[in-house]
């Protein structure tokens, strides 16, 4: 009922193996791969979605630090609406 032929056997478990590659290597070669310093992150879509805001964030948090980070000031106010924002 089944097929014992070796090659047929050796065939399908080559096969078998390309397909697991492709499935294995495709993803890396398709999606880029940000490089931390701890480790690797895969951030599809960052750049698209969150970099814009995240870069808002920091710049309006790095010139509330250099005023001193004021508690009750617009500065103070601008710099959680941004983070709120990212």
């Amino acid at each position: 009922m089944y097929c014992t032929d070796v090659s047929h056997l050796s065939d399908i478990d080559k096969y078998y193996a390309d397909v697991v590659s492709c499935i294995v290597t495709t993803p890396n070669l398709c999606v880029s791969v940000h490089e931390s310093r701890l480790n690797i992150h895969n951030v599809p879509g960052w750049s698209d979605f969150v970099k814009e805001k995240h870069d808002l964030a920091r710049d309006v948090f790095l010139e509330w630090v250099a005023v001193g980070k004021p508690r009750s000031s617009p500065i103070h106010q601008l710099m959680c609406r941004t983070r709120k924002g990212f």
